[in-house]
């Protein structure tokens, strides 16, 4: 298992974060296309805007969407070669294969970034987000996604984030292994779908400046103010 990172202001190493984005496009989610397709973007612009703001850190993204079958619109991709999405990247129908995307995407990243993880030059931000529950998946299951996710997890080098609607997602998250303080409850509504990446870009631009001040910690990623963005 590779070594946790002790992050501190002597550490001069440029700091690297691999942002994996993975969302559900089941038929469900059709009415949030709209949102959906905004707040990816919004990511997209956020960690465009980070890299500019912290000189000192790089950033890369992965985008996955899935129904019953898992879609990779792109892995590690540097910030500056991201382009924004649209209704062709994004689209709804389907059944949920959720453990089939995490373990895809998760899986992907991993062998890409392992070596980096290790020699402390890379950190990595895993967020799902879904508005069910898992019905469809195929080459993975719940024990060998909650045993990657939990061996990631323990390095302090992974960070997995769990959104969910219509969903007991506290429940959902600890039976794949992930943190609990990194849950979050939204409402399969539109104003509640757009909190939660506003609630995305607010909690990086706050790690970013834990890792610039030494002070980061990969087990608290969201505040408590953005545990619940359910429309009430």
């Amino acid at each position: 298992m590779p070594k946790a990172i002790v992050v501190n202001k002597e550490n001069e190493l440029n700091r690297e974060t691999h942002y994996l984005l993975i969302v559900d496009a089941s038929s469900s989610m059709s009415p949030l296309t709209k949102s959906t397709i905004s707040g990816v973007n919004e990511q997209i612009d956020s960690i465009k805007q980070l890299e500019k703001e912290h000189p000192n850190q790089s950033y890369y993204m992965s985008f996955i969407h899935f129904n019953n079958v898992v879609t990779v619109e792109y892995t590690d991709r540097p910030a500056g070669a991201l382009e924004n999405i649209s209704e062709k990247n994004y689209n709804c129908n389907g059944m949920t294969a959720l453990l089939d995307a995490i373990g895809v995407g998760v899986r992907d990243l991993n062998q890409k970034i392992s070596d980096k993880v290790s020699s402390g030059l890379a950190t990595a931000v895993v967020v799902i987000i879904t508005d069910g529950e898992e019905n469809s998946s195929i080459e993975f299951d719940g024990k060998k996604v909650k045993s990657m996710i939990e061996e990631l997890q323990e390095t302090k080098n992974w960070t997995f984030t769990f959104v969910g609607a219509n969903i007991d997602s506290i429940s959902t998250a600890k039976n794949y292994g992930i943190n609990v303080n990194n849950v979050m409850q939204f409402s399969a509504d539109e104003i509640s779908n757009q909190k939660v990446y506003r609630s995305m870009s607010k909690s990086f631009k706050t790690r970013a400046m834990s890792m610039d001040d030494g002070s980061y910690k990969s087990d608290v990623f969201l505040s408590d103010d953005d545990k619940d963005v359910t429309s009430k």
